[in-house]
């Protein structure tokens, strides 16, 4: 790596991902790149010839690498065994990568090593080295040592035990060498026969020997493909995790909400009660002295106020009854917007759930964004512009026709007043969130009966009841399928709609997304 980077310019770089970056260097005629991941659990560095796909909007740290390192020629790489640690001098810089596992780190000094900035917020302002392990070093580590420490670990699995016992192996590569050796990740050290134990040995050399010649095997494709594949679980787990936490954090606000309004709508049943305790009292205006703290007329005592008049205090409940009268109102209307407000998060819930990648979790952020959501919190995400930038599921009938599936609101108006006919059947689980599924039959050789059950499974399935051993959904005719109003995308008002009770699952006979 060293013959083929030092004296080459750094003219570009790239950040496809937020903890993967890109390096183009150009000088002699030639151009290298190279990819600097801190991912977790892919941490490396390497030399491509094959990029795919750099379009993220840049970190802060990423234009300050581009301030501070283009146009600068790579004068030398330091790397100081055991330490996994590698560093780039960039002339007036240094790029320094740490491969530490979860602490993986990127950062950028000054000559004298003041930090100018990481990926990982360092809070020291002069770079140190991290402390030598106390652990021995994976690559380096002898025959005997190494026998000698696994026979004195504990009876855990050999998996476990070698990330844990030696310093510099993450989990990714304790499996290959296991896998190499054919051995089970499971079975500790102990009841490995004297010939596996061997073979686990012989597998141990030869990884590390790989790695020292730069030839670090990867378990499918490219290292590229293999990075950037992981790049995006780790970005899409992130992204639902943050967002699925955002969300039952604003159910359980609300959900206290209704709690407090419908305690509210209960005071406000005594307002009919302060109407009739005022009339009593002007009633018998005759019979309540000056001064009076109360009187019981017809066998009820009535608190009074003594510093006023039979007639002030008669009026102080009728205040009462108009105030408690006009919140009834207020309350109702504010609790049917609280609990339609709890529908559309738990909705959100349910795709967020059904989403199986980075698009999907774009389309619910942009949709949480329009209806500010986050003004209270805040939640990186880089929400695209398009509203589809994902497809249906989609379904295949034997013979013919197919089944639709939403995966968020966004798709399921789409399905629903975009791609489907008016002759196609219109599908929902009923009184709670889930995909709109559209069957189309396409003269099926399918029958009409089986077909109806598969569409209604399937939207049994993408709905919150898909745990339920049977739910209703109820299904139309698409020309009886109108949009609510107000317009929110998804809510929908059908009529002359059928149910069929079903269990949810998607029906073996069907070809298609599983």
């Amino acid at each position: 790596m060293e013959q083929r980077l030092c004296g080459k310019r750094l003219n570009k770089i790239a950040q496809p991902f937020e903890k993967i970056f890109i390096f183009r260097f150009y000088g002699n005629g030639y151009k290298e790149m190279m990819i600097i991941s801190a991912e977790p659990d892919a941490s490396s560095i390497y030399l491509t010839d094959k990029i795919e796909g750099t379009g993220r909007t840049p970190s802060s740290f990423c234009m300050l690498l581009r301030k501070h390192l283009i146009g600068k020629r790579i004068l030398r790489l330091i790397h100081h065994p055991p330490e996994r640690t590698l560093t780039f001098d960039f002339e007036t810089s240094l790029l320094i990568w740490e491969l530490r596992g979860r602490s993986a780190n990127i950062i950028l000094t000054d000559e004298e090593k003041k930090i100018m900035g990481s990926l990982r917020r360092i809070y020291s302002p002069v770079y140190t080295a991290p402390e030598p392990p106390e652990k021995p070093s994976a690559p380096h580590v002898v025959r005997n040592i190494f026998f000698d420490i696994l026979d004195s670990s504990s009876l855990h699995a050999i998996g476990d035990e070698l990330p844990s016992l030696f310093w510099g192996i993450g989990c990714e590569d304790s499996l290959r060498i296991l896998k190499k050796a054919g051995i089970n990740s499971n079975v500790s050290w102990n009841h490995l026969t004297d010939a596996k134990k061997e073979e686990l040995w012989q597998s141990w050399e030869s990884f590390w020997y790989e790695a020292s010649k730069g030839k670090i095997p990867f378990q499918e494709g490219s290292p590229s493909s293999y990075l950037e594949l992981n790049a995006e679980r780790n970005e899409f787990r992130k992204k639902s995790d943050k967002l699925l936490s955002f969300i039952h954090k604003k159910k359980e606000k609300i959900l206290r909400k209704v709690q407090k309004q419908k305690e509210g709508l209960k005071n406000t049943a005594d307002a009919e009660n302060y109407m009739r305790l005022g009339n009593l009292i002007l009633a018998n205006l005759t019979n309540i002295l000056p001064n009076s703290d109360c009187i019981i007329l017809e066998g009820e005592k009535i608190n009074l106020d003594p510093s006023l008049s039979a007639i002030k205090n008669a009026q102080q409940y009728f205040k009462k009854y108009i105030k408690y009268k006009n919140s009834f109102w207020i309350l109702q209307e504010r609790l049917a917007e609280s609990e339609e407000e709890l529908k559309y998060l738990e909705m959100l819930e349910q795709n967020l759930l059904n989403s199986k990648d980075l698009s999907d979790i774009d389309n619910i952020a942009m949709k949480m964004a329009l209806i500010d959501y986050h003004k209270d919190e805040k939640i990186i995400l880089s929400a695209k512009p398009q509203i589809l930038s994902s497809q249906p599921r989609r379904f295949f009938l034997p013979g013919g026709g197919e089944i639709l599936a939403g995966k968020n609101s966004a798709q399921n108006d789409y399905i629903t007043f975009k791609l489907a006919r008016n002759e196609d059947l219109w599908f929902h689980c009923r009184n709670t969130s889930g995909a709109h599924v559209i069957l189309r039959l396409n003269n099926s050789g399918t029958p009409i009966s089986k077909a109806i059950e598969a569409a209604a499974r399937i939207a049994a399935y993408f709905s919150r009841a898909k745990n339920s051993s049977k739910v209703d959904v109820d299904y139309t005719l698409i020309k009886y399928v109108k949009r609510a109003m107000p317009y929110s995308p998804g809510k929908v008002i059908i009529s002359r709609q059928k149910t069929i009770t079903v269990s949810p699952g998607i029906p073996e006979f069907l070809s298609g997304e599983k």
